[in-house]
This record gives C-alpha cells, structure tokens and sequence, in this order.
C-alpha cells in the first residue's frame, strides 16, 4: 500500500521531475553537449552490452557441447554393453533350460512335458511362427524436438493398448523391440522413458506377436484398438504400420524368479535339496518361474502405465 500510495501521489519520476522544475525555472535552460554524448554513448554501450548477452545465452557454448557429447557417448556405450549383457543372459537361459530339461526327460518325462507347455505359455521358452508385427514411429516433429513435440511420441500407454489388443486377438507370445512379455512382465512409462519388463526401449517401437495373422489383424485395425491407433496417425502424427510374418523368433524373458522349489526323487547317494552337488535334474527342476501358471493371452496383461496419455476418449 505504501508503494501505491506513493505512486499516486508523486506520478512523475524524480529525475523528470527534476528536469520539468529546472525548466520552468529557466525556460533557456538546454542540457549541454557533453552531456548528450554521454548520454548517447551510455546507450550504446547499454544496447551492445545487452546484444552480447543474449547472443551469448543462445549460441552454443563450446564446453557444454563437449559436456553433452561426453554423455552421448557414455549412454551409447552403457546401452551396448547392456545389450551385450542381456544377450550373455539369454544365452545362459537357454543353456539352463537345455540342461535342466535333459536332465528332467530322464527322470520324469511327464513333468518335462509340462513344463515345456509352462514355458512357452509363460514366455521363459524361445518361440517361432507366424504372426504380424506392428510398428509405432514418433512423429518426425517429436524426433527433432522431444520436448516440444513430447505429446507426438509414443507413450507407454499406446504400446499397452496395442499389445492388449494381441493378447485379446488370441497372441501365443508377445515381443516388444525384442523383449518378451512375460507372465510377470509389463510396459511402464518412466518419464519420457518406456520400459518393457523393465527394459528401456525406444522409437520405433516393434511389437511382434505370434499367432493367427489374420486375427492378430483385425485385433489392431478393427474396433476400439483400431479407432485409437487411427487418431495416433492423424492427430499425432505417429507412424503405424501392420504387416504379417511366416516366420517370427521370439526370445524368452530374461528376467525370471523363482519362486518356490519341490524336490523330486533323490538319486542314490543324495540326501535331499540340500545336497549342493546334486544334479539339476533331482532338485532344480522342481522350481518354477514366477508366473509360470499363466496361459497364452492372459500372461501378458501389462501394467498400468505413468508416462503421459493422449486424452484418447
């Protein structure tokens, strides 16, 4: 108050006050040259002062450039090595399985026939066969200017409403750029970050589903999925496209956990589970993954997602 009351009672600036006074006082009264270049070089140095700051704050600075490129290249190392590791990974998952089920169709091929059926249904096994892959693309303004744009890109919650459509469509197995859906896995939104079982993926998103290509069509491009995907393309401009495939490898997860174990029959000379010697076959294969109980079309139900919706109604 006391600000606007001193701003409604004394409307004039100081200075200009100041003038105004003199002025009246001395109608012949004119400011001196010297004064007028000094008022115009305090200007122009004002002017070029304020030029150079603002160019300096838009130019790029060549120590934050090499700063961001460093980052750039630890990301893309860190993300090799990632995929370097999760392939390893995989491969040991393999050999685990390879083992574990030779040593089980000795024992009990009636239990190595179930869990051969367990796997395959809770995404553990590697699959192959015919199916449709369907790709989301962000659109080209989202890829030059995420941040503007970030509304143009895919979100976890548009991977979740294709894949649903799959499992609903009668999907066998379920992939995301690679990464299989399993019973316990999901797709969240981290961020601007989208994780596939916990497993950052990025644009294009490749979501390839094993099962009656014709069905698996229709899932996507009819009904509800169908009307989403079509306001994807035309109001966001993200790239979709179907297409069928003969032959589709789905990789199995690559996180599982294990959840409980059974001991199968001793062999002779084996005392029980806590026989660190014993051989795969006796104890090992009596534990299941996690989920394992699931079925093709319900193991796949993803999670819900955090990243930013679309306002789809």
């Amino acid at each position: 108050m006391t600000l606007l009351t001193q701003v409604m009672e004394n409307p004039l600036d100081p200075g200009y006050e100041a003038v105004t006074r003199r002025r009246r006082e001395d109608p012949d009264w004119r400011p001196s040259t010297l004064s007028k270049v000094v008022v115009l070089l305090l200007t122009i140095a004002i002017g070029a002062g304020l030029a150079i700051a603002i160019s300096s704050l838009r130019s790029p600075v060549g120590g934050r450039n090499a700063a961001r490129e460093l980052l750039i290249d630890q990301i893309t190392e860190r993300r090799a090595t990632q995929d370097e590791l999760t392939e390893h990974n995989a491969e040991l998952n393999a050999q685990i399985l390879e083992l574990s089920g030779a040593e089980l169709a000795l024992t009990d091929p009636d239990r190595r026939s179930e869990l051969d059926s367990l796997a395959v249904a809770s995404g553990v096994a590697s699959v192959r066969g015919p199916g449709v892959v369907v790709t989301l693309t962000d659109s080209e303004q989202a890829q030059a200017d995420p941040i503007t744009y970030g509304v143009e890109a895919v979100q976890a919650g548009d991977l979740q409403v294709v894949v649903n459509a799959l499992w609903a469509g009668g999907a066998e197995a379920v992939a995301v750029n690679g990464t299989r859906i399993g019973a316990n896995g999901g797709i969240r939104g981290a961020g601007q970050a989208i994780l596939v079982d916990r497993i950052p993926v990025g644009s294009p998103y490749v979501v390839s589903a094993i099962g009656s290509r014709e069905e698996l069509t229709k899932a996507v491009a009819s009904g509800t999925t169908g009307s989403y995907l079509d306001v994807l393309r035309t109001k966001y401009r993200i790239g979709i496209a179907v297409a069928g495939d003969d032959d589709l490898w789905l990789p199995g997860t690559v996180t599982t956990q294990l959840r409980y174990a059974e001991p199968l029959t001793p062999t002779s000379g084996q005392t029980g589970p806590g026989d660190l010697d014993a051989p795969i076959g006796s104890y090992g294969l009596g534990g299941q993954a996690a989920g394992t109980t699931g079925t093709a079309g319900t193991v796949g139900t993803v999670e819900a997602g955090t990243g930013e919706g679309k306002g789809i109604s």
